[in-house]
Parts: structure tokens; sequence; C-alpha cells
């Protein structure tokens, strides 16, 4: 954290683990603005604006889902370093 970026985190279920980790970090508050955790489908397209149809042809672990988040996180929590 010696350079002062930011962080967001995006991810279904298992992202829960990673967020209480930054943030023992010291300065977390200045660099982890926040994050998502998205289990349900619903969830992911209402926060990170997953399409619909990029749900209904590819399991919600697949990379098409993943790239959907990364880029819905980062248009509504812009960052320095996102997934």
């Amino acid at each position: 954290f010696q350079h002062k970026l930011t962080v967001t985190l995006a991810g279904s279920c298992t992202m829960g683990l990673l967020t209480p980790e930054l943030s023992k970090l010291q300065s977390s508050s200045e660099t982890l603005l926040g994050g998502v955790v998205t289990c349900r489908t619903d969830t992911k397209q209402r926060l990170l604006d997953v399409k619909k149809d990029t749900l209904e042809l590819h399991t919600t672990k697949s990379q098409q889902i993943m790239n959907e988040m990364a880029m819905g996180l980062h248009k509504h929590l812009p960052a320095d370093v996102w997934p």
C-alpha cells in the first residue's frame, strides 16, 4: 500500500474471504474502496451490470461472467486496480 493505489473487488460467494484480509493491512481504508459479493445471478445483473443473455449462456464461474462483473464493478466503483 505504499504507492497509494486504490483497489476494488468483485466476486461470487468466496470473494468474501479476501476483503477482510485486505482490511487488516495498514492504510487499507485509503486503498480498499470496497467490494461486491454477488452469489445470485439477479444480484450480478443489478449491481454489476452482467447481461441476462450472458448469464443464460454461461456458467456463473465462467470467464465471460467474470469479465462482465469486473467491467460493471469498474463502472460503478472505479479504482486504480480492479479485477
